[in-house]
C-alpha cells in the first residue's frame, strides 16, 4: 500500500480481446505452431499470457488466449482491446 514498484506482465490479468484482422477468420496454435482452431472474425477470446521464448523470454507477437474452455496462442497483431 502506497509503494511503487515493478511486477511482471505474467501476473497482471488482461481485459478479454476480440480479433481485429480483416481476415474471415483466424487461425489458432498450438505451442509447437499446429493449426488449433480458426476463429471467425470478431471473436471474443481472453488473454491469459504472453508467449515464452526457448530462453525463457517473452515472446509479445503471440498471446495465451482462452476461448470457449480451449487454449492456444493467437497473433497480438489480430488482437484489439474491448472498449
Amino acid at each position: 500500500t502506497g509503494k511503487t514498484g515493478f511486477v511482471s506482465t505474467h501476473y497482471i490479468v488482461k481485459e478479454a480481446t476480440t480479433g481485429k484482422n480483416q481476415r474471415a477468420k483466424t487461425k489458432v496454435f498450438t505451442e509447437k505452431q499446429a493449426v488449433k482452431a480458426s476463429l471467425a472474425k470478431n471473436t471474443s477470446v481472453s488473454f491469459l499470457g504472453w508467449k515464452k521464448t526457448a530462453g525463457g523470454g517473452i515472446d509479445f507477437g503471440w498471446a495465451l488466449v482462452d476461448y470457449g474452455g480451449a487454449t492456444g496462442y493467437i497473433s497480438t497483431k489480430d488482437l484489439q482491446k474491448l472498449t
